[in-house]
């Protein structure tokens, strides 16, 4: 496989012997390539650029022919090139991508900024398209460049003011505007989203509802910004996923309604009205983190002097971590069956998208 590549000095290929480094349960601290790397599955391709893993996994057929296509892509321009005095059809290039980040300037790729430019569209290749344009009569006078940046959802840009000097500069804003803080979910991106190993909190919607998804952006932006790490805040798209629906007792007609699915139990935000007030759905999840959602799960709503005991002795980790709170009170509660008055919760339906452990999935066709 390496011998189209031999004498580039661009690709360097390495093999682990995992028998030599095995993987290590997840509690202990990983101490092998193969933990650390999070490898479960054989074989796996892991490919670092600029120094660090990509953020996309390699999700296609582990043959000859199917990697070394997908790193000449990765070898590819990852950069758009346009230049108005040749091409003024800049609008259908750009504006038929998904997510787009335009650079503008007056020079060509000469400029020592293009290299900067470059290595951030190979980091974010897939998340959104990038284009270098010149020539281009939309700058202003004033102004020797121009950063622009237009969703997947939206036909017009937004222009931003960055003048960015380095490549951390650009790779932060770049990364921000890419890989959404809430980002929708799908059948085709949910193993990766559920690979990353946070609970969920998902926003269930009727495809024409736009103003939902907007206001529960709004509302993660202003109120839990510092639980991204901790929680994958995600919209679903009920025609698509309405059999978790059925297991919280709801249906199309009560839409929107807010789930957090943690993988072991799905619980219902009990008014999503209460979406407007500030705090309640921050509290939401703070009772995820605290275990509290959990214990109501299997033995009811607690009382508040139960509530005052345990409040603010979460540790940060999610709901899997509290799993040991039942066992220690009783018996884990089998199934569906609730404690009595709790009608909102049940158990996890998204970790039966997760892939396998141990093996690639065949409906992805990744063998």
């Amino acid at each position: 496989m390496s011998k189209e590549f031999e004498g580039t000095n661009r690709v360097v290929f390495t093999r682990v012997n995992c028998d030599e480094n095995p993987p290590i349960p997840k509690h202990q601290k990983p101490t092998t390539l193969s933990s650390r790397n999070q490898i479960t599955k054989y074989p796996t391709l892991k490919v670092y650029l600029n120094g660090k893993p990509m953020k996309k996994e390699y999700r296609g057929p582990r043959t000859q022919e199917a990697i070394v296509k997908y790193i000449r892509l990765l070898l590819s321009d990852p950069v758009v090139h346009i230049d108005y005095k040749i091409n003024t059809h800049l609008t259908d290039i750009m504006y038929n991508k998904s997510a787009v980040i335009g650079y503008y300037r007056q020079d060509g790729d000469t400029h020592p900024k293009y290299s900067i430019f470059r290595r951030v569209a190979a980091d974010l290749r897939g998340f959104c398209e990038f284009f270098w344009v010149t020539n281009s009569p939309f700058i202003p006078e004033d102004k020797q460049e121009l950063l622009a940046f237009k969703s997947s959802k939206s036909t017009k840009q937004s222009e931003y003011d960055l003048i960015f000097e380095t490549y951390d500069e650009l790779s932060t804003w770049a990364t921000y505007q890419c890989i959404p803080i809430v980002r929708e979910i799908t059948f085709e991106n949910a193993e990766e989203i559920i690979e990353e190993e946070l609970p969920l909190a998902i926003l269930f919607h009727l495809p024409s509802d736009e103003q939902s998804p907007q206001f529960y952006k709004e509302v993660i932006h202003k109120e839990l910004i510092n639980e991204i790490s901790t929680v994958n805040f995600v919209t679903a798209d009920a025609d698509l996923f309405d059999h978790p629906l059925e297991h919280v007792n709801r249906t199309k007609q009560d839409l929107p309604i807010i789930a957090i699915d943690s993988f072991k139990h799905m619980y219902l935000f009990p008014n999503y009205a209460d979406l407007n007030k500030t705090g309640v759905f921050a509290k939401f999840i703070a009772d995820l983190h605290s275990g509290k959602l959990h214990r109501e799960f299997h033995f009811g709503p607690e009382d508040e002097t139960h509530t005052e005991n345990t409040e603010g002795k979460g540790d940060g980790s999610d709901d899997s971590q509290h799993e040991s709170d039942a066992t220690t009170e009783g018996e884990e509660v089998e199934g569906d069956t609730l404690s009595e008055g709790l009608t909102y919760a049940s158990d996890s339906v998204f970790k039966k998208l997760a892939p396998s452990e141990y093996r690639y999935t065949l409906l992805k066709d990744e063998l």
